[in-house]
């Protein structure tokens, strides 16, 4: 092997060397990042379905909630409609 092919691969070898030391901190801040994902993926997959469960019954009490307002609108109308009709006797 001639001294250029040698020195190249000396060259190569040290390149690649300084790179895998250089990225060793990136992929531990990456794989702590990852488990910390992990965690609160998990934190969130305890707590949706209590979550999901309360959202239920808000929606379920707002909808009677509008229902009730209807009603309410409804005899607010008819209340309005008897007043006008004894306005106008």
């Amino acid at each position: 092997m001639s001294s250029i092919a040698g020195t190249s691969l000396v060259v190569i070898a040290l390149t690649c060397v300084i790179a895998v030391v250089a990225l060793i901190p990136e992929l531990t801040e990456f794989r702590r990042t990852a488990a910390r994902a992990e965690m609160m993926i998990d934190a969130v997959h305890g707590e949706l379905p209590s979550l999901l469960t309360d959202l239920r019954v808000f929606v379920a009490k707002l909808d009677r909630t509008a229902d009730a307002l209807a009603v309410l609108g409804t005899a607010v109308d008819r209340m309005n409609g008897f007043m006008d009709a004894a306005a106008h006797r």
